[in-house]
C-alpha cells in the first residue's frame, strides 16, 4: 500500500511541477497573441504559488514519510489554476465572449 501511495505522490508531484514550469516558460519565451487578459502571465504568477505549495508537499510527503499528506498538498496546489480559470471564464462571460 505504501508503494502505491509513493507512486501516486511522485506522479502527481512530477506532473504538476512540469505543468508549472511549462506555464512559466510559456509566459517568458512565447509571444502572447491578441489576449487582453494576459492569461499566460497570470498562469505564470499562479505557477510560482503552485511551486511553493509543491515544495511544501515534498516536505510533508518525502521528508516526513507522510505520502497521503503530500498527496493532499499536491491536490491543494491545483487551486490557483482553478481560481485563475474560473476568473477567466467569468471575465469572458461578462464581456460576452462565450
Amino acid at each position: 500500500m505504501k508503494f502505491l501511495q509513493q507512486l501516486t505522490f511522485y506522479c502527481l508531484l512530477a506532473g504538476t511541477g512540469y505543468l508549472a514550469f511549462n506555464y512559466i516558460y510559456d509566459a517568458i519565451f512565447k509571444v502572447s497573441g491578441n489576449n487582453p487578459y494576459f492569461m499566460k502571465q497570470v498562469f505564470a504568477i499562479a505557477s510560482l504559488l503552485v511551486l511553493y505549495i509543491l515544495y511544501k508537499s515534498f516536505q510533508v510527503g518525502e521528508l516526513s514519510s507522510n505520502y497521503l499528506g503530500g498527496i493532499k498538498w499536491v491536490l491543494i496546489s491545483w487551486l490557483p489554476y482553478i481560481i485563475v480559470t474560473i476568473g477567466y471564464l467569468v471575465l469572458a462571460k461578462l464581456q460576452g465572449k462565450i
